[in-house]
């Protein structure tokens, strides 16, 4: 991937999930989590792999929160993905492809990703987005 690319997180009281998916997200030029409020090591632990923390407490809902977070990113593309996901290495190689690909949208199927807890449901109906940041820009 020759573009910028910026991995975002909005992320609430996820010490358990977070290091290994930033572990995932080594690859991206930035790394921007969106804190809505943690009262656990979130944020301390986030803080190891980037400076670029943002806490907006105030939980106005699923949509302002990723718009917030997309606001902070500076990367042509961007990838979201929850805390409880990791990217594989062959998804990491696929990315880095995408950026001179035309499409400036695509979704991930779950299958691409690894979710963080096998016992858990949390990451196995839903995949990561990998977007161009001006596939959202309102005109």
């Amino acid at each position: 991937m020759s573009a910028r690319l910026s991995a975002v997180l909005i992320v609430k009281n996820e010490a358990d999930n977070i290091v290994a998916c930033l572990e995932s997200v080594t690859f991206a030029d930035e790394i921007v989590v969106v804190d809505a409020g943690s009262t656990d090591t979130t944020r301390e632990l986030a803080a190891q792999y980037t400076d670029k923390i943002y806490v907006h407490a105030d939980w106005l809902g699923y949509g302002v929160q990723r718009q917030r977070a997309q606001a902070h990113a500076t990367g042509e593309w961007i990838i979201m993905i929850d805390a409880d996901q990791r990217v594989t290495a062959e998804l990491r190689e696929e990315i880095r492809g995408v950026g001179s690909c035309s499409s400036s949208h695509r979704n991930i199927l779950p299958g691409d990703i690894l979710p963080g807890d096998s016992k858990s449901n949390l990451g196995h109906n839903k995949g990561l987005e990998l977007f161009a940041l001006n596939y959202f820009t309102v005109k």
